[in-house]
């Protein structure tokens, strides 16, 4: 595995990192882990932590929910019933969300010091936000939702303690980590699961 650290190294090195145009590699990197015997997936880890002076302007149409009550009577879709079930809201996560004919059509979450997957928790970080998980019903796909949903919890996060902000995908999503990208995130770290249940996180 030193060896796979040289190459991503060598390959990306750390301050091109959030390059998009080195995407490709990432990927090339994947199909080549995926080949060997052994490699259960591998995350990407993105970060969003460039507040600097500047505070993005909310989006007056992504309505934020602080607990379940507040959801009224919008209909939920599919992934947000799954979602609803893991008491997020218990948790003191946020959800961040647009609707249409009093239904939710698409949504994402923030989590404070706390990853439902314990992807972030790898990373050893003091405070933190974590996004996720996103949806966006079909039919409201590739309309610009997605980054408006990314772009809504960094503007929260900028006003709220200036943690990185962080994304967990597995690292074939490639169109949902462009969108991530294009919207400010940059790579932070991969995390490679072997089938012996040994982790590594680069």
């Amino acid at each position: 595995m030193k060896l796979l650290r040289n190459m991503i190294d060598t390959l990306i090195p750390q301050k091109k990192r959030g390059n998009l145009s080195r995407f490709y590699i990432i990927k090339y990197i994947y199909n080549k882990l995926m080949a060997l015997n052994g490699v259960k997936n591998i995350t990407v880890i993105l970060v969003y932590d460039n507040f600097g002076d500047k505070v993005e302007n909310e989006d007056d149409e992504v309505l934020l929910f602080e607990n379940y009550n507040e959801l009224g009577n919008l209909k939920h879709h599919e992934r947000l019933k799954h979602d609803l079930k893991r008491n997020y809201f218990e948790r003191g996560s946020i959800l961040f969300a647009f609707a249409e004919n009093e239904k939710i059509v698409a949504s994402t979450w923030l989590h404070i010091n706390f990853d439902p997957e314990g992807d972030i928790d790898l990373l050893k970080t003091e405070n933190y936000y974590s996004g996720g998980p996103k949806f966006v019903e079909i039919e409201y796909r590739n309309q610009g939702l997605g980054k408006r949903l990314n772009r809504s919890i960094c503007c929260y996060a900028s006003k709220h303690g200036k943690y990185p902000t962080y994304l967990a995908n597995q690292i074939d999503n490639i169109p949902t980590i462009k969108t991530s990208i294009k919207t400010g995130f940059r790579l932070s770290n991969l995390i490679i699961r072997l089938k012996r249940d040994e982790v590594l996180v680069l």
